[in-house]
Order: C-alpha cells, then structure tokens, then sequence
C-alpha cells in the first residue's frame, strides 16, 4: 500500500490550517468580498443602463406600443441572457470567496507568524525564528527579523547568561 511521504503530507492543507485566526481572516476575506460587490454592482448598472437606452432605441425606432413591448424584452434572448448572466455571478461569487480566502492565508498567515515571533522574542526567547512557506509574503522582513534575533541570541543568549551573572553580582554586594 502507498504511504505519503513527509513532503506530500506536508502540503496537505486542513480547514484548520487555512482558518488560522477565523475572525481576523473573515473580516479581510468580507473587505475583498464587498469591493468585488461593490465592482460587480457598477458594472452590472453600467451594463443595465447602456442596454436600457438600447432598448428604448429599438423601440422607438420600430414603433413598439403598449403590452407589445414586454412581449418583445421578454423573449427567449433575454431570459437566456439573464440566465448567463446569473451563472456568471455565482460563478465570479465562489471565485471571489475561494481568492479571499487564498489571499488572507497569503498575508495574514505570515503576519500571525511574525506576531507570534515577536512575542516569543519579547519574552527572551532569543532563539525564536520564522519559518514561512516559499509562497507566503513579508520574506524579507522575516529574514531581517531572524537576522535581529541570531545577533540577539548571540549577544544575550544562552551561553552568555546575563541574568545570572547579574544575580551573582546582587548576591556580592
């Protein structure tokens, strides 16, 4: 039988793994979500109000009176068109919600990273570093942050002890 191998298994995403901090990564997925509404709704005016003058074109141009206009809008074309139309909403809707979702984990993964590792250096674990995937955002300052805590470590780490060579000198005087 095939085992996955460390490597397969490693890229394997849980729910969990993609929902780091819930709440935090809804609000920016609802920010990216409600631009791309707010995109969707002025481009569907746009297009309602270009096909409405359209229409009222057509219908001047034909001499369409009374209930004989509804029967030529509400035609086959029409009901097709507004059946596309409401396919490709759906269709852009789930895309937009499967991009928020992708995009917060791109950020706001490496930002709960980098949060977690200043705290850990906050408390004196200078040995703390940041490990983020190829794929995640803010290398650079991971790299600069781990660079800070290696000269930190170096500096105040183990091997020196400050604290206790500090507590031996209290106990002197």
């Amino acid at each position: 039988m095939n085992q996955p191998n460390a490597k397969t298994t490693k890229n394997r995403r849980s729910l969990q793994q993609l929902l780091i901090e819930p709440f935090k990564q809804v609000k920016y997925g609802l920010y990216f979500i409600a631009l791309s509404f707010v995109s969707f709704l002025i481009i569907g005016y746009t297009f309602w109000a270009s096909s409405l003058k359209q229409y009222n074109q057509l219908m001047e141009l034909f001499n369409v009176v009374g209930d004989e206009k509804w029967n030529v809008l509400l035609n086959d074309v029409f009901v097709e068109n507004m059946f596309m139309m409401a396919g490709v909403f759906v269709v852009l809707s789930l895309a937009t919600i499967a991009v928020s979702i992708w995009l917060t984990h791109r950020v706001y993964g490496p930002q709960v990273a980098l949060q977690r590792f200043v705290k850990e250096v906050r408390s004196g674990n200078y040995s703390a570093r940041i490990f983020l995937r190829k794929s995640d955002e803010f290398h650079d300052l991971a790299d600069a942050l781990n660079t800070m805590a290696e000269a930190l470590d170096k500096r105040h780490g183990r091997n020196n002890k400050p604290d206790s060579t500090n507590e031996q000198l209290d106990k002197a005087s």
